[in-house]
């Protein structure tokens, strides 16, 4: 087989070139999968997290009557004023 500047190539390089861009693109397939399933899995966690301290931090802003008791029960000193 001769190429567009002349060069001879055999089948057989032809055919190995074609198998190693083959396993690269592979490789790079897999290693992509790989991320996309580490970035899934953080994205996850984060909102796992985030939902209970965003319910807990709203909780607080709406009820702090009751958290200002529990403050005061096991010793604390809070000052909460109510305008």
């Amino acid at each position: 087989m001769e190429s567009a500047n002349g060069a001879i190539i055999s089948t057989e390089q032809l055919t190995a070139a074609q198998q190693v861009l083959t396993l690269s693109a592979t490789a790079l397939s897999v290693a992509t999968k790989a991320v996309s399933v580490a970035m899934n899995m953080i994205a996850f966690a984060l909102i796992a997290k985030g939902i209970p301290l965003a319910a807990d931090t709203i909780d607080h802003y709406v009820n702090p009557a009751k958290y200002v008791e529990r403050c005061t029960i096991f010793g604390g000193s809070f000052n909460y004023n109510v305008s």
